[in-house]
Order: C-alpha cells, then sequence, then structure tokens
C-alpha cells in the first residue's frame, strides 16, 4: 500500500519491520528494494533536470523538511532519505539491488539495477571506473596507514609546538578538519568492491555506456538535428502517430468548482468549492456521455477499447474485475511515483496485461467557472513511459459538449494514426529508432 501510494520512506520502514518480526525474505527485501530504488529515481530526477516529485496522497510531505513533521523511530528513515544527496542514494540502491538479485537470482532486481545504472552513467557520468576493486582496495589501504602514521607524528611535533593553545580550539580546529576530510573523500568508491570482477556490473554499466556515446553522436549528427526539426513540423500539424490497435482506459473523470477571489490582510487570495449546483449524478451522467463518445469513435477509427473503472464493472465476473483492479493499482502507483519509466511496484504483475492490453489511458475533464481543461494520458503497459500527453483549455464550454467529443476523436486518431509521414522522414534522413 505504501508503495503503491508512493509513500517511500514508510515502505522502506513497514519492509525493515516486517523483516525484523519475521525474518529476512524475499517478499521483505523486494519491498526494502522497490522502495529504495523509486526514491534513487525520484530524487536523481529532482537533482538533475529541477522536476520535484510531490506525492498526491498527502499535503503534509510537500515541503522541504517534511521529515519534523514524522514522529517515532520511522523519522530516522526519512531524514536519511532527505539528506543524502541523490548520486550516493543511486549507489546505495544499485548495492543493495545487486546483493539482492545475487541473493534470489529474482529479475525483479536485475532489472531495477540496470535501471540505476543508467542513472549513475547519464544522470551523474560515472563509470566502473569510478569504483575500487579489491586489489585496488589493498593498495589504497596501504597508501591510507602510511599517511596515517606520518600524520600522527606530524601532529606530535605540532602539538609540542602548540601546547599554549586551548584545549576547546583543538577541539574546534580537529572537528573542523574531520567535516573537510569528509566532504573531499570519495567514499562511494568502495560500494562496490566485492562485486567488481562481476560481469552483470561490468555488462550494466558497459551497456549504457555504449548508449549513451551513440546517442550523444547521432544527436549532433546533421542528419538527426534536420529530422528532428521536420518531425517536430508534422507533429505539430498532423499530431502524434502512435499506430495502437488496442488499449484500456480508466473511467473519464469529472468534476465541477467554483473559484473565487477575496482580500485576505491586502493579499488576494483564491477560494475552490466544489459546484453545488453539479451533483454527483450529474457529473456520472457527462462521465457516461464521455464513455459512448470514446466508444463510438472507437469503432470508427478500429481501435479496440475497453472501459475500466465506472459502472462498466458492475456486470463482471470476478476475474475480469481483479484483472481491472490490478491495471488500477499499477496506474494509481505510476503517477504516484512520478518518474517516467523507472519500474513500479506493480511491474511484477503485469506482463500478461501488457500482451492484452499494451496501453492504459486517463482523461479527466474539469469545469472551473466557465472555464474547461481536459487531459488525456496514455502510458505504455511495458515501459511505463508516457506515449501521449493531451491538454487543452477552454475559456468556456461544456464538459460533454462538442469541443469536448472534437478533441476526443483527436486523441483517439492520433493513438491510432500509421505513422506514414514520420516513415518517410526517417527514410529520408536515414534515421534508425
Amino acid at each position: 500500500v505504501y508503495l503503491q501510494d508512493s509513500d517511500l520512506e514508510q515502505g522502506m520502514y513497514a519492509g525493515y519491520l516486517i523483516e525484523k518480526i519475521y525474518g529476512k525474505s524475499l517478499f521483505s527485501d523486494k519491498i526494502i528494494g522497490g522502495a529504495l530504488y523509486a526514491k534513487s529515481k525520484q530524487k536523481s530526477q529532482y537533482e538533475v533536470s529541477g522536476r520535484d516529485v510531490k506525492r498526491y496522497t498527502s499535503d503534509d510531505f510537500d515541503e522541504d523538511k517534511s521529515w519534523k513533521k514524522v514522529e517515532g523511530e520511522s523519522q530516522a528513515v526519512f531524514y536519511f532519505m532527505f539528506k543524502i544527496p541523490a548520486k550516493e542514494l543511486s549507489i546505495l540502491a544499485s548495492r543493495k539491488l545487486y546483493e539482492y538479485y545475487v541473493l534470489y537470482k529474482d529479475p525483479f532486481f536485475k532489472s531495477r539495477f540496470n535501471s540505476v545504472i543508467y542513472d549513475l552513467v547519464n544522470s551523474f557520468d560515472m563509470s566502473r571506473s569510478s569504483f575500487m576493486s579489491e586489489s585496488q582496495l589493498k593498495n589504497d589501504t596501504v597508501k591510507t596507514n602510511v599517511k596515517e602514521e606520518i600524520a600522527e607524528t606530524d601532529d606530535r611535533i605540532s602539538n609540542r609546538s602548540s601546547s599554549k593553545i586551548s584545549k576547546i580550539k583543538k577541539i574546534k580546529a580537529a572537528k573542523s578538519e574531520s567535516i573537510e576530510k569528509v566532504k573531499e573523500s570519495k567514499y562511494y568508491k568502495y560500494a562496490l568492491v566485492e562485486y567488481y570482477e562481476d560481469s552483470l556490473l561490468e555488462e550494466s554499466f558497459s551497456y549504457w555506456q555504449i548508449e549513451k556515446t551513440e546517442l550523444d553522436k547521432k544527436k549532433e549528427s546533421e542528419n538527426y538535428i534536420a529530422y528532428s526539426e521536420a518531425k517536430e513540423k508534422v507533429i505539430s500539424k498532423h499530431g502524434m502517430a502512435l499506430n495502437i490497435d488496442k488499449m484500456v482506459l480508466i473511467n473519464p473523470f469529472f468534476s465541477s468548482y467554483i473559484s473565487s477571489y477575496y482580500y485576505d490582510e491586502g493579499y488576494r487570495t483564491s477560494s475552490v468549492i466544489k459546484n453545488p449546483d453539479v451533483t454527483p449524478l450529474d457529473e456520472e451522467k457527462v462521465e457516461q456521455n464521455l464513455v459512448r463518445y470514446v466508444m463510438d469513435f472507437a469503432n470508427k477509427l478500429q481501435l479496440d477499447v475497453s472501459v475500466i473503472g465506472g459502472t462498466q464493472q458492475a456486470a463482471i465476473e470476478t476475474e475480469k474485475f481483479n484483472d481491472f483492479q490490478q491495471l488500477i493499482n499499477w496506474f494509481s502507483e505510476r503517477i504516484a511515483l512520478g518518474r517516467m519509466g523507472a519500474y513500479t511496484y506493480n511491474d511484477q504483475y503485469m506482463d500478461k496485461y501488457i500482451q492484452e492490453y499494451g496501453h492504459i489511458g486517463f482523461c479527466y475533464v474539469v469545469k472551473n467557472n466557465k472555464s474547461l481543461e481536459m487531459v488525456f494520458v496514455l502510458f505504455n503497459l511495458k515501459t511505463g513511459g508516457s506515449e501521449l500527453v493531451f491538454e487543452k483549455s477552454l475559456e468556456k464550454g461544456k464538459p460533454d459538449g462538442v469541443y469536448v467529443k472534437m478533441m476526443l476523436y483527436d486523441i483517439l486518431h492520433q493513438i491510432k494514426q500509421v505513422p506514414n509521414k514520420i516513415n518517410r522522414l526517417k527514410k529520408k534522413y536515414n534515421i534508425n529508432e
């Protein structure tokens, strides 16, 4: 439940509690490893791109120092995750996931380990050589011991000549020096010592480094630059062409609000409340109309669409209901996690649905006073990435009126459309992607 809501710190703490009570197991380690992995993906995204990922389930965790609001022993987990830099968290996640994979040989850990190595290579410009092998560690230890002996000798000489310095000043100087040493040290280089020679570690770093080099080279080529510009113009004029034949759609959502503004101590403040004139039955009626439009357009476009999550589930068999619930669980976690393309905990249960549906979409329409906003997102169930994000705002309009119908048809057409124009561009510029 914690992982599905992207409450990752609590999920990690719960995993350790389960381990302490019942002993170490694949179940507890999947919870711990999954939470640690997801948190590393979120934090690396924020540090590298500046895009923060906010949990939608609670406002209590929107502030930077949210760990202060946590009570009990679990606060230590929140504080640790708040303080640790993204790079070091990714290294920690890679080590733990590798340990779990060596122990269980479960692909759950292997896939997430490879995904974290992707971040180390692409986000933090690291390679396998950024870490130490056992032989390098032995040499480094000898050098360190020699340096420490020299430093101790220097300290004894220095102490004799500075006996007049107060003890407090000595303590402050020693503390300041130790902090500087910690800042300068790259202790993370010892993180993978015992696994340095393992083939999986070598192959993973090598794969992502080769891919990064080839991608950078391709993006710098004149052909690719010209192709990207031409492709952008085609999409701007004709929309996406995803060539998708089937998908599952979570029941469209509609809600109506009223916004008002007032002045509080000289500051303009807004207030948003549910529209009392629009009842739940009115909202349900709009949602049913949206479903009807989707199914009508899908039939015309020969697009296989299954709608789940609404009144359609009232009369289905138990097995199908469970299938649809699993899809909704996956989608909920996907949105809560935020980092597109990152693995979710529910991914391990999705092979069946990848084959059956391939993609999952969600559409919502919100009316605020007279204005209207419509959003449609489509996710690839296999990769977890977003294939289509459609956002449109209107100054005024009906939530199930003609403009919404036009937008729904346009979206479904883009999903079904064959990318003939894009394929011609690829052939023209000799692009393989």
